[in-house]
């Protein structure tokens, strides 16, 4: 495959932070862990795993623009900016969980160009998904497509976020979906991406965690848009809802998530199918909360 040097480098980069991110994962350390003015944890990993793609990308491309969760902003002339997310799923990682991934998205002239999502816990070797503009999507060097389920029911969903999705677990528990979440957006995009999940929620994100999940999906021959149905703001960094599927139940996910839908039978359903609503959490695969 022709890949551009960018992607190729954002494959080096998302690798190398993966491998400064594993060894300080397998070993008995401080990870320095903080709390940032936002809320959302950071340790030394984050902040070294940063510096690694960051150093690359200048070395690289030093006209671009980046931007980083962990601080990084430079400014580019080329029209191309790298958005960042060093570690996503800091929490799952200072707690020794598996599921998490460094997520590098490049946008050109706004717009999603490449995306890389690595996860180096994952396997033998780990698994590293990456696509770029026209090229399809591939994880390990093998070409991957979104899944073809057809209709809400049955279907997986993945939900995450800063923001709460309550409200929206029950409509789709009424819908007898499955929802389950990672701690890991990038993560839960890449494995949609590749047919893990039919659909996904995400509110609250920020660009970070998003830029590269969206080329993987679209580029897997799945659709990503704002919770209103537009294309994605990329003018901001953070507050971003967005609704991610297979294509095929986007329109159901969107109705589910705007609560146009299933309300007036959810109360038959729910009781039916999963009990009193005091024991949701039972329905809820995977789910932490």
């Amino acid at each position: 495959m022709d890949f551009s040097e960018r992607m190729k480098i954002a494959l080096g980069a998302a690798m190398g932070a993966g491998s400064v991110l594993s060894e300080i994962f397998n070993a008995d350390m401080d990870l320095g862990l903080e709390q940032k003015s936002d809320g959302s944890p950071v340790t030394i990993a984050d902040m070294q795993a940063e510096k690694s793609i960051v150093d690359t990308i200048k070395e690289n491309f030093p006209d671009d623009a980046i931007i980083g969760e962990e601080g990084a902003l430079e400014k580019g002339v080329s029209g191309y900016t790298w958005v960042i997310n060093p570690l996503d799923g800091t929490r799952n990682f200072s707690k020794k969980i598996h599921d998490y991934a460094v997520s590098i998205g490049v946008l050109l002239n706004g717009k999603p160009n490449i995306g890389v999502v690595y996860m180096p816990e994952i396997g033998k070797t780990g698994a590293i998904y990456y696509a770029e503009e026209g090229l399809g999507a591939f994880c390990n060097s093998k070409k991957i497509a979104v899944s073809e389920k057809g209709e809400i029911t049955g279907a997986d969903i993945s939900i995450d976020g800063p923001i709460n999705n309550a409200g929206r677990e029950s409509d789709l528990i009424a819908e007898n979906a499955t929802i389950t979440t990672l701690g890991t957006i990038a993560g839960e995009m890449a494995l949609l991406a590749s047919g893990g999940y039919d659909g996904g929620g995400y509110l609250g994100a920020s660009s970070w965690d998003i830029a590269a999940g969206v080329m993987l999906i679209s580029e897997a021959g799945g659709k990503v848009t704002a919770l209103d149905g537009t294309e994605i703001d990329w003018t901001k960094k953070s507050g971003h809802n967005i609704i991610a599927s297979n294509a095929l139940i986007h329109n159901k996910l969107l109705e589910i998530y705007q609560n146009k839908s299933v309300k007036k039978n959810m109360d038959d359903k729910f009781l039916n199918n999963w009990g009193p609503k005091k024991d949701l959490n039972k329905g809820l695969r995977g789910f932490m909360g």
